[in-house]
């Protein structure tokens, strides 16, 4: 069962009762889906003093900073997302453009083709979205 189904489920269930069910950022689907190692770690602690609390962090890059799921860049830097495009993509990087335009146009009309990271980064959620309901 998919987190969308059992959301649904919950909320047919237990009607209004249910207000809080915690769902994954974009960049965290996009994590997921680049299977990125996880650890239980503590967050950093917002005042001097506080404790911080118990969070995942993510590994993203091989002997890398750890990150929390707010840090996660997939959205403004290209030198995260780049390897998720690879990963999409089956022939050639030129092919995975187009097919990530048609995900993003969702009707096919992509005359001007995707522009800037925030349309490729939207494209990619889509795309990984859609192949998880496929699941």
């Amino acid at each position: 069962m998919n987190r969308q189904d059992f959301n649904q489920m919950m909320k047919d269930s237990f009607g209004d009762r249910v207000t809080n069910i915690p769902s994954k950022t974009d960049n965290q689907l996009i994590a997921e889906f680049m299977n990125v190692e996880t650890v239980s770690g503590v967050s950093k602690p917002i005042h001097t003093g506080n404790k911080g609390e118990e969070v995942l962090l993510y590994l993203p890059f091989p002997e890398g900073k750890r990150y929390e799921a707010h840090e996660l860049s997939y959205d403004v830097s290209w030198d995260w997302l780049m390897p998720v495009i690879e990963k999409i993509g089956t022939h050639t990087l030129s092919s995975t453009i187009e097919m990530l335009s048609e995900y993003y146009y969702k009707d096919g009309d992509n005359q001007d083709g995707l522009e800037g990271i925030e349309e490729f980064h939207k494209a990619v959620v889509f795309y990984i979205k859609n192949k998880n309901e496929d699941i």
